[in-house]
């Protein structure tokens, strides 16, 4: 169970990466 919370956080934490560099390169252009 912790193991499967431990990879949906990193997902997250990765998608919200993402989403960060994708609003960073739409508000600079």
């Amino acid at each position: 169970m912790t193991r499967d919370v431990n990879l949906l956080t990193a997902l997250a934490d990765v998608v919200g990466m993402a989403d960060l560099t994708a609003d960073l390169r739409t508000s600079s252009a």
